[in-house]
C-alpha cells in the first residue's frame, strides 16, 4: 500500500433543470492508489427516480491534467436501487427514551422522545412512491405498528400510536424484523433506532446477525446519546451497533443528541438509493515523483450532465542517488590510482539506466588513462567518455543494464576511472568534484553529488648541497662559510639532514654554528666537533623558507703572509622529508654535493707603501632581497692599471661585470640589480691589476 495521498475534491452538478437535479447525484469517493499506476475511484449515483438501471463506461469522460484518459472501466454493485424497496423502520421505546439526554432523569417534556418520532415521520416522507414501509416498537417486547405500506400517512399514524414501555429486547426485535421483511421480493433493509442495551432478547446478538445476512438485509443502527450507566462504566453500546452494521452489510450511525437524527435519516436513505461503483483508469504517468494532479470526471447518465473534480499528490517516490569519487586522503606524486564513482542510493536491477556525469579535477594535478573494465555496475562499454575541456570528462550511457542493483545505505561502484598523479616535489592540495545532468530509471532520479579532497604527496627528487669555491677568508680573520641547499626542499613538509664536514685544522679552526636566516632556522641542531670534522645533526622540523642557506659555519683563519688553499669536504651526508600526520610518506631526495676549498688572503706589513692599493667596501644592504631591487657597491683604485668589478655565482660563473677599464685613482659606487638570479650567496670580486679584493653578497628573493 503506497503511503498516503494528499486529495481535494469539489463536486458540480450541472443539469438542464430542477427536476433532473433530484432525479441524479454524482458522489466521488477518495482514489484507491494500491495498484498504481491503475487508480480506482469509489463514486456512488443517488438515483431518486427509480429509472437507473445501467451505468457504462462511454456514459463517462475522465480527464487527468488535462489529458482524456482511456480506456476506462466501470464496475458496480447491487443495481437494485432503481426497483422498490422494503424498508423496515424499528424504534427502541423503552422508557428510557423518555430520559434527559446523556442522562438518566426522567423528561417531563419528553424531547428526545418526541423527536425521534418525528424524525420517523421525516424518514418515511422520503420514501419513494414505489417504495413500502413497515413499522414496529421494541422494548421487553415487540409490537408491529404497521405492516409494509406504500401508504406514508397510514405509516405517520402508527408512528403517533407509539407509547413508550419497559425493557430492551434489541436482538429479538431484529430476528422478529427480518422474518416480516424476508418474504418480500427486491432490495430489503431494517432502520433501527436505539439508544440502550439490550437486557430482554431471546436471540443472542450473533444469532440476530446471522439471521439478517442470510435473508440478505442489511441493518443500519442508529446509536442515539446513550444515557452512562452507573452499575455497568464499561459499557459496549457502540461496538455492538458497529458489529451489528458490518455482520449484516449496513452501516453504523451515531447521533450524540436527538437533534442530529434528521442529517443522519437523510444519510442512510440516500446511501440506501444509491448506486456503488467503481471507476478504473490508468495513469501514462507512471513516476511517483510528489506532484501534484487534477481529475476531472464528467458523466451524462439520461440526458442529466455531471460533473465532479479532484486532485491528488503523488508521494515522491523517485530513487535517490549522491554520487561521490573514492579517493584515498593521500596519494602519491608519480602513482596510478582507479577512482570509483560511487553511488549510494538505488539503482533497481533488471530496469535500464541512462545518465550523464561530468567529473572536474586540475588538471595540473592528475591527468585521465582510462576506464578501468571493474568494479562497476554499469559495464565499460557502455559508456561514452568526452573531454569537455582540459580538467573536464563527460560520462555518457543510454539504456545500460546494470549489472546489479544497488540497495540504500550500500554504496557500490557505479564505474571505475583511473588516473596518474602528475610529478610533485611538494605536498598539494587536491580535489574533485561531480555533477549529474541526468540520471534515470524508468522515472528520473533525484541526485546529489559531494565533491571529494585529497593531498598529493610528492618529494623533491634532488637537492645539492655544497658551497661557494671562490671565498675569501681575511688573513687571521673569521671565515663565514654558508652551506647552501639547492634547489631547495619542501617547506610544507618536516625536514631532517645529517652531513660531515671535514676542514684543514691547521688552516682554520671551528667558531660556532648559526641557523639565522637560514632554513634551519626553526630547527634544533646537534654539532660534534672532532679535530678537523663536524658532525651536524639536524632533528625534524619545518624548514624556513626565507633563504636557500642551509646554516652558516664559523671558523677563525690562521694568519699568513701568502694566500693559503684550505680544503673543505661535505661528506656522509642524509636528508629526509615527512609530511606532517602521514604516517608512511616520507621523502629520500637523492644528494649532489660541491665545493671542496676555499682561500685565506695573505697579509703583508711593508715599511713603505708606495702607492695605494685598490679597496673594496661592503655592499650595502647585505643581504638584500628582490624587494630592495638593488645593492651599492663602494670601492677604490690607484689608477695605475685597467680595473674590473663583477660578481660571481656560487658555482665561479660571472653573472655580471659592473665596471671595467682604467680609471682615475679615486673612490666611487656601482650598483647591481640581480635580474633573474636566483637566491644564494654571490662573490664581488675587484681587480686592479694583479690585485684581487672580495666581498661575500648574500641576496634573497
Amino acid at each position: 500500500m503506497l503511503p498516503a495521498f494528499i486529495l481535494s475534491a469539489t463536486l458540480i452538478l450541472l443539469t438542464g433543470g430542477m427536476l433532473q437535479a433530484q432525479q441524479f447525484q454524482l458522489n466521488m469517493g477518495n482514489p484507491d492508489f494500491t495498484y498504481y499506476p491503475q487508480i480506482e475511484i469509489p463514486f456512488e449515483v443517488l438515483d431518486n427516480s427509480a429509472t437507473l438501471d445501467t451505468i457504462l463506461a462511454e456514459d463517462f469522460m475522465l480527464f487527468e491534467n488535462g489529458v482524456r484518459m482511456l480506456p476506462l472501466e466501470i464496475a458496480c454493485g447491487d443495481l437494485k436501487g432503481a426497483q422498490k424497496i422494503h424498508f423496515f423502520f424499528l424504534m427502541d421505546v423503552s422508557y428510557s427514551m423518555s430520559f434527559r439526554e446523556g442522562t438518566t432523569q426522567y423528561d417531563w417534556d419528553s424531547t428526545k422522545w418526541r423527536r425521534a418520532k418525528s424524525v420517523f415521520i421525516e424518514g418515511f416522507n422520503q420514501l419513494r412512491p414505489q417504495d413500502e414501509g413497515a413499522l414496529a416498537s421494541f422494548a421487553g417486547d415487540f409490537h408491529l405498528e404497521q405492516d409494509f405500506t406504500p401508504d406514508k400517512k397510514m405509516l405517520i399514524d402508527a408512528a403517533s400510536g407509539m407509547y413508550l414501555r419497559p425493557g430492551t429486547s434489541l436482538y429479538t426485535a431484529i430476528a422478529t424484523a427480518v422474518s416480516y421483511s424476508a418474504a418480500k421480493p427486491g432490495k430489503r433493509v431494517i432502520i433501527l433506532l436505539t439508544d440502550g442495551v439490550d437486557n430482554r432478547s431471546r436471540h443472542t446478538r450473533e444469532q440476530a446477525i446471522d439471521l439478517a445476512w442470510q435473508a440478505g438485509i442489511p441493518v443500519y443502527p442508529i446509536g442515539l446519546g446513550f444515557y452512562p450507566d452507573q452499575n455497568d462504566p464499561n459499557r459496549v453500546d457502540q461496538d455492538t451497533l458497529r458489529r451489528i452494521a458490518t455482520g449484516t452489510g449496513g452501516k453504523a450511525y451515531f447521533a450524540p443528541t436527538s437533534e442530529d437524527l434528521s442529517r443522519i435519516f437523510t444519510d442512510i436513505i440516500q446511501s440506501i438509493y444509491s448506486i456503488g461503483c467503481v471507476l478504473r483508469y490508468t495513469t501514462p504517468d507512471t513516476c511517483e515523483d510528489g506532484s501534484m494532479r487534477d481529475v476531472k470526471v464528467e458523466a451524462n447518465i439520461k440526458g442529466v450532465y455531471l460533473e465532479n473534480s479532484f486532485t491528488y499528490t503523488l508521494p515522491d517516490l523517485r530513487s535517490r542517488l549522491t554520487v561521490s569519487v573514492d579517493i584515498p586522503p593521500v596519494v602519491r606524486a608519480r602513482d596510478v590510482y582507479s577512482l570509483p564513482v560511487m553511488a549510494d542510493g538505488e539503482v533497481r536491477s533488471g530496469e535500464p539506466i541512462s545518465f550523464r556525469v561530468r567529473l572536474n579535477y586540475d588538471p595540473l594535478h592528475m591527468t585521465f588513462e582510462a576506464l578501468d573494465t571493474g568494479p562497476g555496475v554499469i559495464p565499460p562499454a557502455d559508456i561514452r567518455i568526452t573531454e569537455t575541456q582540459p580538467g573536464t570528462l563527460l560520462f555518457e550511457a543510454s539504456n545500460s543494464m546494470p549489472t546489479q542493483g544497488i540497495a540504500y545505505g550500500s554504496a557500490t561502484p557505479l564505474f571505475t576511472p583511473r588516473f596518474r598523479m602528475l610529478d610533485h616535489d611538494s605536498v598539494a592540495p587536491a580535489g574533485v568534484s561531480i555533477a549529474v545532468d541526468y540520471a534515470e530509471q524508468n522515472c528520473v532520479m533525484v541526485t546529489a553529488t559531494h565533491p571529494t579532497n585529497f593531498t598529493i604527496h610528492g618529494c623533491p627528487e634532488q637537492v645539492t648541497i655544497g658551497f661557494d669555491t671562490t671565498l675569501v677568508a681575511v688573513s687571521g680573520g673569521v671565515l663565514r662559510l654558508p652551506i647552501l641547499m639547492t634547489p631547495g626542499v619542501d617547506y610544507r613538509q618536516t625536514l631532517e639532514y645529517s652531513f660531515v664536514l671535514k676542514y684543514d685544522q691547521s688552516l682554520v679552526a671551528f667558531d660556532h654554528i648559526e641557523i639565522d636566516g637560514s632554513i634551519s632556522e626553526r630547527m634544533n641542531l646537534s654539532v660534534t666537533d672532532d679535530p678537523g670534522m663536524l658532525r651536524i645533526d639536524a632533528q625534524p622540523g619545518l624548514p624556513s623558507e626565507n633563504s636557500d642557506i642551509l646554516l652558516f659555519v664559523y671558523f677563525n683563519a690562521i694568519e699568513t703572509k701568502d694566500a693559503r688553499l684550505v680544503q673543505v669536504e661535505i661528506s656522509d651526508v642524509t636528508v629526509a622529508q615527512a609530511a606532517p600526520g602521514l604516517v608512511g610518506y616520507n621523502c629520500f631526495p637523492s644528494v649532489a654535493l660541491y665545493g671542496e676549498r676555499v682561500f685565506i688572503d695573505g697579509v703583508c706589513n711593508p715599511l713603505l707603501r708606495l702607492r695605494p692599493n685598490p679597496s673594496l667596501e661592503q655592499n650595502r644592504p647585505n643581504p638584500f632581497s628582490a624587494g630592495s631591487q638593488q645593492t651599492r657597491i663602494s670601492y677604490s683604485v690607484s689608477g695605475v692599471a685597467p680595473m674590473r668589478l663583477e660578481i660571481v655565482d656560487q658555482f665561479g660563473r660571472v653573472v655580471a661585470v659592473l665596471e671595467e677599464g682604467l680609471k682615475q685613482a679615486g673612490s666611487y659606487t656601482a650598483t647591481w640589480t640581480p635580474d633573474g638570479q636566483p637566491s644564494g650567496v654571490y662573490l664581488c670580486v675587484l681587480r686592479e691589476g694583479e690585485v684581487v679584493r672580495t666581498r661575500n653578497i648574500v641576496y634573497t628573493r
